[in-house]
């Protein structure tokens, strides 16, 4: 159902219906088994139901006539026998559904005996105190996925400072998102050291660690409550006021007070009911409202307008004077005016510096430019 636009418009309707129809011919036969095996037993249990108690009943008549038994000790014995063939007829209910519990528990015991690859440290260092403004360092970071013969990074350097923008840029593949899950340590470092405030992360807890950068991710993902709740995720004693100046920073609140409800407005799971420009501000507001001295924007500008990307990035350099902020962009215009740019090519850096300095000196830069703007604009930035 998710991906009705895309089948239709590549006219896969038909091949997905017979994929359909197969699947569901597969839950069919499955579950007519189940229910003949259950129609076997059905039966069976009543008839010994049925015969056990006039097995009772008979046998219990005879000795009532030959005085060896009240009336009340028959009546007795049949309460009980029914008691016991009740459980006995729980119990081949039991049987005919247990196959389908343990398929169920071995996929939730295989959840949860999954070990994270990225583990705390036993024993945590204490925490340096920088001698430099620098936030995030990659010190000949490199990195490959496990399995993979070739490597997304190899020999990444460079330093994001405090009050600066640093910006990343390069072509689709290029590693770009990969170095922003590295900050956040979703994968470890093949070789190399990445340094937070002058500590290597890996000896850092995650929770330290996270708790010091700020994220928006590529794809936004908003859940189910309202705007308020979703707001608040990375700080969940922000006031309104804070809600306000993050969503006005992210150009949001605008919208928002539009809504019915405002702040109140309940958004549905995956944010839904809400445009793919008005996600990505939410997302940005939400960041925007934990406070952290480093803030990674995961090509977080894409689904804005450019009127739009102008004001909020104008917006959050002066709003964001003492953090250090990583933008991963794939339009120039967002990353333009960035204290450093950062061009990566097929995981290596091909350039780094000021859009000045890199269109005189990287070639890489100079195509993805040309590529997107005309002559006459890139000589006019």
């Amino acid at each position: 159902i998710t991906g009705v636009r895309v089948i239709r418009a590549f006219d896969n309707s038909e091949f997905e219906r017979k994929r359909t129809n197969q699947a569901f011919l597969n839950y069919a036969d499955n579950v007519i088994r189940l229910n003949k095996t259950f129609a076997v037993f059905s039966p069976l249990i009543w008839s010994i139901v049925g015969i056990s108690m006039v097995a009772v009943l008979w046998f219990g008549s005879f000795l009532v006539l030959n005085g060896e038994i009240q009336v009340g000790g028959i009546i007795a014995v049949s309460e009980y026998t029914i008691l016991l063939l009740i459980a006995l007829i729980m119990s081949s209910m039991v049987m005919v559904m247990l196959p389908k519990m343990k398929a169920c528990l071995d996929r939730t015991q295989e959840v949860l005996d999954t070990i994270p690859e990225i583990a705390d440290e036993t024993q945590q260092p204490a925490l340096q105190k920088p001698d430099n403004p620098a936030k995030i360092v990659f010190d000949q970071v490199s990195f490959s996925y496990r399995g993979a013969e070739e490597s997304v990074l190899e020999g990444i350097r460079f330093s994001c400072m405090q009050g600066q923008t640093t910006a990343i840029i390069g072509g689709t593949g290029s590693g770009k998102s990969t170095i922003a899950s590295l900050m956040l340590r979703l994968y470890d470092v093949a070789s190399g050291v990445i340094t937070l405030e002058g500590t290597d992360i890996r000896q850092m807890t995650q929770h330290q660690l996270r708790e010091a950068i700020s994220y928006v991710p590529q794809k936004a993902i908003l859940f189910s409550g309202t705007i308020a709740d979703n707001l608040r995720m990375g700080n969940s004693q922000a006031n309104p006021a804070v809600l306000e100046q993050a969503a006005q920073i992210a150009q949001a609140h605008d919208f928002i007070t539009e809504l019915a409800e405002g702040y109140q407005s309940l958004v549905a799971q995956g944010g839904t009911n809400l445009s793919g420009g008005q996600k990505q501000r939410l997302c940005i507001a939400r960041a925007l409202v934990k406070k952290a001295p480093v803030y990674i924007f995961d090509d977080s500008f894409s689904a804005l307008d450019f009127k739009t990307d102008g004001a909020l990035r104008k917006a959050l350099k002066k709003e964001m004077a003492e953090a250090a902020m990583v933008i991963v962009a794939q339009r120039v215009s967002t990353i333009i005016d960035a204290d450093q740019i950062i061009v990566l090519d097929a995981g290596r850096m091909a350039g780094i510096g000021r859009h000045e300095e890199l269109m005189k000196s990287c070639l890489v830069y100079q195509e993805i430019v040309a590529s997107q703007l005309s002559e006459t604009e890139a000589d006019s930035l």
